[in-house]
């Protein structure tokens, strides 16, 4: 006897709906429940517009100044060494 496979197996009755959907129909189309207000995200706070760092200076160095500060800044960005360099100088002060 030939063992029936997929592709040896007579054609059958198409299978038949069971109507599971049609049974939970109440649950789904249940109102939703009205919300209490806005939720509110976490995380920190949006940044004062006037106090956002948006502006881009560009610097050109020479390669052994730039050695030099990437030295100096010990693991911080360059940015952040070379901004706090700059309050410290008193550049920012009105």
């Amino acid at each position: 006897m030939k063992k029936k496979t997929f592709g040896t197996a007579l054609p059958t009755e198409p299978v038949k709906p069971r109507g599971i959907l049609a049974e939970h129909e109440a649950v789904e189309t249940a109102p939703a429940k009205p919300s209490k207000g806005k939720k509110r995200q976490g995380g920190r706070p949006p940044i004062d517009p006037a106090e956002r760092t948006s502006e881009k200076i560009t610097l050109n160095l020479t390669p052994a100044e730039k050695a030099i500060i990437n030295e100096k800044t010990g693991g911080r960005g360059v940015a952040a060494y070379l901004r706090q360099a700059l309050r410290d100088a008193g550049v920012f002060n009105s």
